[in-house]
């Protein structure tokens, strides 16, 4: 059963050059290999995806984004692990607000409030949505509780466990899963201080196809971007919700590497 294997994911929404290395995955409808469970550790961006055939070792995007930690509470990116189980999250940019449907239940977060609607009835949760370096996290004992998942916390490893409630006796216990961990394939990107020289400068304007940036550095191949704008592609009100999908620290700064991106104006 707890067979561990390393997939690529498939691209969900458009088919822009960012980081060949992983995407989200799209969710089979077959019964076997439906994923029913899902582990994360803290600060760790490799994900195991349970079903009753396999668990699979991918990354939650392409950004190498992890849970995190804030005042005791797990945090996630919610779109990539709801889809992983089949669900469907939209961003409601104007009202920034996010919703997610999961196996015939539904809610509607806010960010920065413990407002919400769950199943249609109106409610509070225990914590709000929070804006996390361009990305909205949510915390993931509100999306459990929400949408009808079981969870499981272990402390002393820093792993969370989200699953349908009748997959529970098929997630692994802490000696397995670490085990995984343990021999994860991934490492952290290593910037070297020159792989190549790009032709892109300090002061220039560069563009993603969604959005636009100015290069704020420039290290060998890398630039950092400050992302400040959007382009016409990308409707008022829904900047943070594409931001999220593209892995984009959308008004921040953020390193990426110069082949990924288009020149549009220098600086010069």
């Amino acid at each position: 059963m707890f067979k561990k294997s390393l997939s690529a994911f498939l691209t969900v929404v458009l088919s822009l050059s960012i980081f060949t290395t992983v995407a989200f995955a799209t969710v089979s409808e077959d019964e076997d290999t439906q994923t029913n469970g899902i582990i994360l550790r803290i600060n760790d961006p490799v994900i195991y995806l349970g079903n009753y055939l396999a668990f699979d070792e991918m990354y939650i995007d392409n950004n190498y984004t992890t849970p995190i930690s804030q005042n005791g509470r797990t945090y996630i990116p919610a779109s990539p692990i709801i889809q992983q189980l089949g669900g469907t999250v939209e961003w409601l940019g104007k009202e920034q607000k996010i919703s997610m449907s999961l196996d015939g239940n539904t809610a509607i977060l806010k960010v920065n409030s413990t407002s919400a609607v769950i199943n249609g009835a109106s409610t509070k949760v225990s914590a709000a949505p929070i804006n996390y370096g361009g990305k909205v996290m949510l915390p993931i004992r509100v999306v459990s509780e929400s949408l009808g998942l079981g969870l499981t916390w272990d402390n002393q490893n820093q792993v969370v466990s989200v699953f349908r409630p009748f997959f529970e006796t098929e997630m692994p216990g802490s000696d397995i899963y670490m085990e995984w961990f343990a021999s994860s394939e991934y490492e952290e990107p290593v910037y070297e201080e020159t792989v190549y020289e790009t032709e892109i400068q300090v002061g220039d304007i560069v563009t993603n196809g969604l959005f636009v940036g100015e290069v704020k550095e420039v290290n060998g191949s890398k630039i950092k971007v400050y992302w400040d704008s959007k382009t016409i592609f990308v409707p008022d009100g829904d900047e943070q919700f594409w931001a999220t999908v593209l892995g984009i620290n959308y008004k921040g700064n953020q390193w990426v590497e110069s082949s990924d991106v288009t020149l549009e104006s220098s600086g010069y």
